[in-house]
């Protein structure tokens, strides 16, 4: 009895100390930060990175891979920049495409003390055909500047064929 009740409440102690990132709740110290606390010379460091797989079921086509994701990234300076462009490979055949969905984007500043936000445009995404059986899709953050944090929080939904 002591055994699991130590251990209900070491579960619960977890739990009431994990970090919840929730998408767009930027703070002003993560925009204020200068340079990274562990790496002075690091061009970018992801704050949150996060990454769930599971399967669906979708009545009239059966079962799918659906993978969610949500990034946020601290842009340091220049070198950085990179990491406002995001590449995704994603397979395609006979009408039953791996597919993005619910893409959110934003870059913050923070200007006069507050945090400003610019959003995604349609005009930043790019799907590319790479060969019959692959495309690349792509977008890139708008305003990038040095201190800037971008997060992006999309699905990528993969039919199975059994």
């Amino acid at each position: 009895m002591k055994l699991t009740s130590l251990l209900l409440t070491l579960c619960f102690s977890l739990t009431v100390f994990a970090q919840d990132y929730h998408f767009g709740k930027v703070s002003k110290e993560e925009l204020q930060e200068k340079f990274n606390p562990l790496d002075s010379s690091a061009s970018a460091t992801y704050l949150y990175k996060y990454r769930k797989s599971f399967y669906e079921y979708v009545e009239p086509s059966g079962f799918r891979l659906v993978t969610e994701v949500h990034e946020r990234i601290k842009i340091y300076n220049q070198e950085g920049f990179d990491y406002a462009t995001k590449t995704n490979r994603l397979s395609t055949s006979g009408g039953s495409d791996e597919e993005i969905r619910n893409l959110k984007a934003y870059t913050y500043h923070l200007v006069n003390g507050k945090v400003e936000e610019t959003k995604l445009s349609k005009d930043g995404i790019f799907k590319t055909e790479l060969s019959k059986y692959t495309n690349e899709y792509k977008f890139t953050m708008p305003d990038i500047k040095p201190g800037c944090i971008v997060e992006y929080k999309y699905r990528v939904n993969s039919p199975i064929y059994i």
